[in-house]
């Protein structure tokens, strides 16, 4: 029988190594009282960086002039507002997404504090290892958060390895195949303190590939593949739902054009 503890662990540890750097935990203010904490994933092309996360709320909190802001890793360090960046945010609630080009101001305040995955960490959807592995979700979930005196909102990261959903299909709201990747999150998952945690805040986060612990053995950082960007959670029928990391390349291609010969050369033109 197939232990798959040491592979979880194994996978764990690596995650914070390689995952950590590249995933940021954002807030929006209301009346200067942190809300709203989200996901992020950090993004380079070329000599461009972006911000991936999920779309839902995103224009609300443009237009009432709350601007995302990076919430640095060390306690008291200021956060990082996006405050000059362009987002773009699918119109298609079913896509669910946020792209922005960081500034080099916000590049230079960011600083070493993060890194940045690029598209040889991409794997497509039509990808053939799909279903014959395991994927990890990696972001800050609410239950695990704290504040800092100033109201800063701060979590630990939460680790959460899973496989591909497949129960009825029809529970899924607004479900496409081309866009969506879908996995199993029981209501039931618990800390190692037990405590419940659901992935509230983990929106935004990235859905990485880990391979399979016979395939992908002795599992290294080399191995992660960004297919994702999970975006929503249904407690009753325990799914959680993420955007296919192709639709984010597609968005970069078609609005950011400078990325577009790099892209090229990691075989996607769109």
């Amino acid at each position: 029988m197939l232990e798959i503890e040491p592979f979880r662990d194994t996978v764990f540890d690596h995650a914070d190594e390689k995952l950590g750097w590249v995933t940021a935990p954002i807030i929006h203010r209301d009346k200067g009282k942190a809300c709203d904490i989200r996901t992020g994933v950090l993004l380079q092309i070329a000599n461009m960086r972006f911000l991936v996360t999920a779309g839902h709320n995103m224009i609300a909190h443009g237009e009432l002039g709350r601007s995302p802001e990076i919430v640095m890793p060390d306690k008291g360090t200021p956060t990082v507002p996006l405050s000059n960046e362009r987002f773009w945010t699918t119109k298609a609630k079913a896509e669910d997404l946020t792209v922005c080009q960081l500034t080099d101001e916000t590049v230079g305040k960011l600083g070493d504090r993060f890194r940045y995955a690029s598209l040889s960490d991409f794997m497509s959807q039509h990808d053939a290892q799909h279903g014959r592995g395991l994927y990890l979700l990696y972001g800050f979930p609410n239950q695990m958060g704290t504040s800092d005196e100033d109201g800063t909102k701060r979590a630990d990261t939460w680790r959460y390895l899973s496989c591909l959903y497949e129960r009825d299909f029809s529970n899924v709201e607004n479900y496409d195949p081309n866009l969506h990747i879908l996995l199993e999150y029981e209501r039931k998952t618990k800390n190692k303190a037990g405590n419940y945690v659901w992935p509230h805040g983990m929106s935004g986060c990235g859905i990485w590939f880990c391979g399979h612990p016979i395939t992908h053995s002795p599992f290294t950082a080399d191995h992660f593949r960004l297919v994702g960007i999970q975006t929503a959670w249904h407690k009753e029928f325990e799914y959680a739902k993420g955007t296919w990391i192709d639709v984010v390349a597609i968005i970069i291609w078609k609005y950011f054009s400078d990325a577009r010969d790099v892209m090229r050369l990691h075989g996607m033109e769109f």
